[in-house]
């Protein structure tokens, strides 16, 4: 498949919203072009299913994306939002939780991850 292959590290930036950018682009550092499209992706499940934006950029700075992406999402979603397994299941939040690792090596970065994730 096309995202099975992890592409070449990229050190193009080119033009991002800062809401959607993943952090590796936000701190201009190269990148892996599949991983820094797939955390897109999670920030538009995360607006779909929460029905706002997680953050206003990627940056440590702002203790919110602090919180959701170095302690856990799961948490914070549970206990500050004080959501319910009818809000949203556990599954969801712990795919958000591991596509949303500021950490690259913690993130899922691939359809195959998530596919394991999701159907073990």
């Amino acid at each position: 498949s096309f995202l099975s292959h992890h592409s070449p590290l990229s050190s193009h930036h080119g033009k991002r919203k800062l809401p959607y950018m993943c952090p590796e682009i936000y701190r201009s550092v190269p990148f892996d072009g599949h991983a820094a499209d797939l955390w897109p992706t999670a920030i538009s499940m995360f607006k779909l299913i929460l029905e706002f934006h997680p953050w206003p950029f990627p940056s440590p700075l702002d203790p919110f994306y602090r919180k959701m992406t170095e302690v856990y999402l799961v948490a914070v979603c549970r206990n500050g939002f004080r959501l319910d397994q009818s809000d949203i299941s556990d599954t969801s939040l712990h795919l958000l939780e591991r596509m949303l690792q500021s950490n690259l090596t913690d993130r899922l970065i691939s359809l195959e991850e998530i596919r394991a994730l999701l159907d073990p």
